[in-house]
């Protein structure tokens, strides 16, 4: 079974920015991907697996006021010559508060919408201009 199988939530692509802290280690990271319960952030260099870190994530909402989060890391990805893969490290989301947990589930369900959107219109037909139809006739 593919990894992407075995996924609890959809992922939708991305670009937000995370400052990061893990022990001593500040960084700030673009994401990759978001779902509702973690992101993956695209880095050469990562925490341990099952290590906590802070996530202070600046959502495109207008706040001046990151959204923090606590998570663990799920998952990493090493950089590899030839890979496909983009390096970097999975995070899941831990012991959420609810405010922060109703805001990002808020951005998310508006990444889905959007991703919706576009699919449908994607596999819609394209019309005709009215001319088209009259000449058609």
């Amino acid at each position: 079974m593919k990894p992407s199988d075995q996924r609890l939530d959809e992922r939708f692509a991305t670009l937000l920015r995370v400052e990061v802290r893990w022990g001593r280690e500040v960084r700030t990271l673009p994401t990759e991907d978001v779902s509702a319960r973690g992101l993956f952030l695209c880095a050469h260099e990562a925490p341990p697996l099952r290590h906590l870190v802070r996530l202070a994530i600046e959502l495109p909402n207008g706040d001046d006021h990151p959204l923090v989060i606590h998570g663990l890391v799920a998952h990493i990805v090493v950089p590899e010559p030839g890979s496909w893969r983009t390096p970097g490290f999975g995070i899941q989301f831990y012991a959420v508060d609810p405010d922060a947990q109703r805001v990002w589930a808020g951005h998310v369900a508006s990444i889905a919408s959007v991703a919706a959107r576009l699919h449908r219109a994607s596999l819609a037909p394209r019309s005709r201009a009215p001319e088209a139809y009259a000449a058609a006739r």
